[in-house]
């Protein structure tokens, strides 16, 4: 009797050490399966609030960025030489929903109307907009090197010739 209750009481041990080990093995199956990962909200990117100068032969190029918001990021493009401004551009940096858009309005060109770039790649040292129906630019990708230097790297197609603009600037 003694020894029929001995081996009852492993006979349940042994079912209840499977149960547990078979609850754990899926539990852990459950817990590491594909989880559908939270989609970040990408930010504008603080760093490229200030100003920012290039200069090329005898004309000089100005950035100013205004960080409004993590929404939001308001800038002004100019070119000059000496005194006379060749080119003025207002910029903006500006989430829609979830998107990220760099949007620069030149007032001769495009009808004066602004030309919105998606933003398809950003990290902490730099981002790539691209608006692919637009004929120059095409791209454009701001690379942080270093905390006082970005390049700005224009790709598209000018007269139906692939053209690229490197424009190398420094913080001021």
């Amino acid at each position: 009797m003694a020894a029929r209750r001995n081996h009852q009481r492993n006979y349940i041990l042994i079912v209840m050490k499977k149960n547990i080990l078979f609850i754990c093995v899926a539990f852990f199956i459950f817990s590491c399966g594909n989880k559908t990962p939270e989609k970040q909200i990408p930010s504008v990117p603080k760093w490229l609030a200030g100003e920012w100068v290039s200069q090329q032969d005898s004309i000089e190029f100005l950035e100013a960025w205004t960080f409004k918001n993590d929404s939001f990021l308001e800038g002004k493009g100019l070119a000059y030489k000496g005194t006379e401004i060749l080119f003025s551009e207002d910029l903006a940096m500006k989430r829609v929903g979830d998107t990220l858009y760099y949007i620069p309005t030149v007032s001769d060109q495009n009808q004066g109307k602004a030309v919105w770039f998606k933003v398809t790649m950003i990290d902490s040292f730099g981002f790539m907009a691209e608006n692919q129906a637009h004929d120059f630019p095409k791209t454009i990708n701001y690379q942080l090197r270093g905390k006082d230097s970005v390049y700005a790297i224009l790709k598209g197609v000018e007269g139906g010739e692939s053209r690229t603009e490197i424009f190398p600037m420094k913080r001021r």
